[in-house]
């Protein structure tokens, strides 16, 4: 796993992405943001700009216990944001590098940016995310659809991104199941929040 003290060696190994920051290590700032509990993330910042990477951990913190994952999830999304950059180029970051053997990737950093699941939180999310989201999703959407794209390149990324199922079915169940149930993933403050447990999945129309 890449590291905020080791990210600056990992840097130098690529000789493409330091004109990128301007400057030497010395010069740099590092630091990790909040991750996910599939992965790690890190910034660099330079003089002259900067770079994130994203690394998939070989496991996920979703619980009190790690839950193996498949390290190769990080290919399909590299695979998905080029695709994307050559469908909606101004809506996704751009993808500077990915390394296999350390399923990671780096990309375009976007630092004056806020984490959309900050703004939900803070309720505050900008005047131009619904029609940006809407323009996204129509552009991707169509030109991957049988009207938007070759019959044969349809196909073949039917068949490379359906080896994804074991993440997908992991993260349905995570979504979709297991807040719902009597699952041994599921924490709360007991007794305090018991009954607004009992109430959220006798939910129907909430589940529904």
């Amino acid at each position: 796993v890449v590291r905020v003290g080791k990210l600056a060696d990992y840097v130098l190994l690529h000789p493409e992405l330091t004109p990128r920051l301007g400057g030497g290590p010395a010069d740099w700032r590092i630091e990790a943001l909040e991750s996910s509990p599939l992965s790690r993330v890190l910034v660099a910042v330079g003089q002259d700009g900067g770079l994130c990477v994203k690394q998939a951990l070989p496991y996920g913190l979703l619980t009190d216990e790690a839950m193996p994952l498949p390290l190769d999830r990080m290919a399909f999304e590299e695979s998905a944001l080029n695709l994307y950059a050559r469908l909606a180029p101004d809506l996704v970051p751009r993808v500077l590098m990915y390394d296999s053997e350390r399923c990671l990737l780096v990309m375009e950093y976007l630092g004056t940016h806020t984490p959309l699941s900050r703004r939900f939180a803070e309720g505050s999310i900008s005047p131009d995310f619904p029609a940006s989201t809407a323009r996204f999703l129509a552009e991707t959407l169509f030109r991957t659809s049988d009207f938007g794209m070759p019959g044969i390149e349809k196909r073949e990324r039917m068949a490379y991104f359906g080896g994804k199922a074991e993440l997908i079915k992991v993260i349905e169940d995570l979504i979709f199941v297991e807040p719902y149930t009597d699952n041994p993933r599921n924490h709360w403050t007991s007794p305090q929040l018991d009954d607004l447990v009992a109430e959220l999945r006798a939910d129907t129309e909430l589940m529904l």
